[in-house]
């Protein structure tokens, strides 16, 4: 017949044990949490750059398009004005932030291929939040803009064409 160990007084675990594994899993387990809220926080506001990213870029499509077509620009710190040639009822497209923090177009309307229709001027929000415009156009036929929006839980993009658009030149003087 087989032989039976027996077995040892202390087979078990005892509670200091216990409480030393118990100490290290939380501190394992805390770190593992705060790395993973810190990864939340940051893929949140990752998130929420590129969709400010994005907003911007097609506002600064928008601008950039727009003064392509006017034949020069002026305008104060803030405020975009854009002469379009040929255009009897709206000859002008300005862009300016208003004390709620929205860009407005005001001009003449856009069609669905993107061209000016030569009607009544109309105001168009183009961008929210946005945080500053700064525009100078001491080359009326380069000016040059940035803008800043900011959402809502403070994040904030910051895009603008250092380079400027250039504006259409109409007439060549030798």
């Amino acid at each position: 017949m087989p032989s039976r160990k027996p077995h040892p007084p202390n087979a078990g675990v005892t509670l200091v044990e216990l409480l030393v594994v118990l100490a290290i899993g939380g501190v394992v387990l805390s770190g593992a949490i705060a790395m993973l809220v810190s990864h939340v926080r940051t893929s949140g506001r990752l998130a929420a750059l590129l969709r400010l990213q994005d907003q911007c870029g097609r506002v600064e499509f928008l601008l950039n398009h727009e003064i392509q077509q006017a034949e020069r620009a002026s305008g104060t710190e803030n405020t975009l004005i854009l002469d379009i040639p040929g255009m009897a009822a709206a000859p002008q497209i300005t862009y300016a932030v208003n004390a709620n923090q929205e860009l407005l177009r005001t001009g003449p309307n856009i069609d669905a291929l993107g061209r000016l229709q030569d009607t009544l001027v109309s105001d168009a929000l183009v961008a929210r939040r946005v945080t500053a415009f700064n525009v100078n156009t001491s080359n009326p036929r380069h000016p040059t803009y940035q803008l800043s929006v900011q959402d809502s839980n403070g994040v904030t993009y910051t895009s603008g064409n250092a380079d400027g658009a250039q504006c259409r030149v109409r007439s060549i003087s030798g």
